[in-house]
């Protein structure tokens, strides 16, 4: 059975365990370091969110607040991804709380380990039982239900949301930021691409 685990309720061994799905995900360059990953989520432990199936991560998400300085950085000029260096070199650690008259919310990680999208497999993926394709497809609406409520906590905190944005490295990670809303802005130079919400 598929649930929502919340960042508070993970433990530096759950983090591991997230980490090693960064692994299936991503390729090269895009695999960060597990110091900096349990650096960001000591900061700020309601950033990740988890979907697993009976205590199993399959999937999560990492949203950072920034400051503005480093979201116009990511939107308007940086032509690549920033990324692992966040809240080890470019952070304070006041950059990481919220506030209440404006944030900045960067997507860091979208990861769906079932997803055929990932930079590693999007070229050679065997195709999914039907059993398979629906777990996959449950999993990403739980990624949304999950973040949908992160969302909803924020404002009920009564912290404003200036911008959401995230940069993708795959197809399911563009589809992704589609479906919560998130709307194409530019490309980088690797053909990375940005998306954004403003509110």
């Amino acid at each position: 059975m598929l649930s929502i685990k919340k960042g508070e309720d993970m433990d530096e061994n759950y983090l591991s365990k997230l980490y090693e799905l960064d692994k299936i995900a991503y390729g090269g360059n895009y695999v960060g370091e597990l110091f900096n990953m349990t650096k960001r989520w000591k900061q700020n432990k309601s950033t990740f969110i988890a979907i697993e199936e009976d205590g199993k991560p399959l999937a999560y998400i990492n949203i950072l607040p920034c400051s503005k300085k480093l979201a116009d950085e990511v939107i308007l000029y940086s032509d690549k991804i920033i990324d692992d260096e966040i809240g080890v070199t470019l952070f304070t650690d006041e950059d990481f709380l919220y506030k209440k008259e404006e944030n900045y919310l960067y997507i860091l990680s979208v990861v769906n380990s079932l997803s055929e999208h990932t930079y590693k497999s999007e070229e050679i993926h065997k195709k999914n039982s039907k059993q398979e394709k629906i777990l996959k497809d449950n999993v990403s609406l739980y990624l949304i239900k999950g973040y949908k409520e992160y969302i909803k906590e924020l404002n009920e905190k009564d912290y404003k949301i200036s911008k959401i944005f995230a940069t993708t490295v795959t197809k399911g990670g563009r589809n992704w930021a589609r479906k919560i809303g998130l709307e194409e802005y530019r490309t980088l130079s690797d053909k990375n691409i940005v998306y954004l919400k403003e509110y």
